[in-house]
């Protein structure tokens, strides 16, 4: 919120509005307010995220599920958009929508494929023929180590630093 509300990237803002993280990465984080959603710039929002790039080796902007008009902006910046999916109907029936609609923004030929939770629902090999979509990725179910992570409020990878756990190496790969 503090560096897109205006009509031009601010600069100076941008190394400020990161928070660091104990495992080496820089969070921007959502408004605190919910409100403030509305006052911000879409078109700044994209070219702040441009010029994250510059500053970062990775940019990565995790999403809402709805195509509102910032994140159709997000979009339209990316070199890459991960679309992950459940092997669950409902999900694959979105995918499917948002794959039609990624075709129609030319944004298709950027997608890739992640299935969550591969191990359960769905085969895997229907899903990616479902969807005409190769897969990309796929990350086994791990509730276990997913919720305990979540609840101290760390990261998997600090829980599990040497990768012993199936979904840890498929986040890895």
């Amino acid at each position: 919120f503090d560096i897109c509300t205006g009509n031009e990237v601010d600069l100076f803002g941008l190394a400020k509005a990161v928070v660091p993280h104990s495992l080496g990465l820089s969070l921007l984080l959502r408004p605190s307010d919910p409100r403030q959603v509305g006052q911000i710039n879409c078109a700044t929002v994209a070219q702040s995220l441009k010029t994250y790039r510059a500053l970062y080796d990775y940019v990565l902007a995790d999403t809402g599920p709805t195509l509102d008009e910032i994140n159709i902006e997000v979009l339209k910046a990316a070199d890459q958009i991960v679309l992950v999916t459940t092997p669950e109907l409902p999900s694959i029936h979105n995918c499917a929508r948002f794959l039609e609609l990624a075709k129609t923004l030319g944004y298709f030929d950027k997608v890739r494929l992640v299935v969550n939770r591969a191990n359960s629902g769905v085969d895997v090999a229907a899903l990616q023929q479902t969807l005409r979509l190769p897969m990309f990725g796929r990350i086994v179910s791990s509730g276990k180590l997913v919720v305990e992570a979540a609840n101290r409020g760390t990261a998997v990878f600090a829980l599990d630093p040497t990768e012993q756990d199936q979904f840890t190496k498929d986040v890895v790969a």
